[in-house]
């Protein structure tokens, strides 16, 4: 059975998601602390919606199942991201990275992201980690990719804050435009924010 989840009508503490059936995020969550959601675990053959032009605050990600952000959506994600099923992102749905330091268990947030489809790709991604990159810029810190993360043809990725460490792996950005890796925020000329690892970008034919 569908569920309809508002959250203008809620007020949440220290809660967590448990997807058992499809549920429907079409509300608002306060800015306030804590203001988020600790955790959403999605179950296999389970969907969670994001609506359009809503925006979605959730410490860890676990989906086993179906997570769909449609246009405009915002998923700000402050702890680790696991994806071993589906995700429909719309490409300019926008999946922000927002850890500070302190809430991943780590010490940094992972991306995990299955490729087995064509579906399983980003929309937009920022990058806003928090906390301050260090000297050797070690992967104990910032976002770090444990599959490669890519972004839809029209989607952007930003740099605002904190290190987006590829490992092993590498971040894909197949929008051809000029501005598709772009910096945000105080982050002038990538001072504060910026890959370490392997980025690979698509450019224009020339004409």
């Amino acid at each position: 059975t569908d569920k309809y989840i508002n959250g203008e009508n809620g007020n949440y503490l220290n809660a967590k998601v448990y997807i058992k059936g499809t549920i429907t995020f079409d509300g608002s969550i306060s800015a306030t602390s804590p203001g988020k959601f600790d955790s959403t675990r999605v179950l296999a053959a389970k969907t969670f919606t994001i609506n359009n032009d809503k925006t979605f605050k959730n410490g860890r990600l676990s989906n086993l199942g179906s997570v769909i952000m449609n246009a405009g959506s915002v998923w700000e994600n402050s702890e680790d991201w696991h994806n071993y099923s589906t995700q429909t992102l719309n490409a300019s749905s926008t999946v922000k990275f927002n850890g500070n330091g302190t809430s991943p268990t780590f010490g940094y947030q992972r991306v995990y992201s299955k490729i087995s489809t064509a579906t399983n790709v980003f929309g937009n991604v920022e990058i806003a980690n928090t906390q301050s990159p260090p000297a050797d810029t070690t992967t104990t810190t910032g976002v770090l990719l444990r599959d490669n993360m890519v972004l839809q043809d029209a989607s952007n990725l930003t740099f605002t804050d904190g290190v987006l460490v590829t490992g092993a792996n590498k971040v894909i950005v197949n929008n051809t435009a000029n501005t598709a890796v772009n910096y945000g925020g105080a982050n002038s000329d990538y001072a504060s924010s910026w890959v370490y690892g392997t980025i690979r970008r698509y450019l224009a034919n020339a004409d």
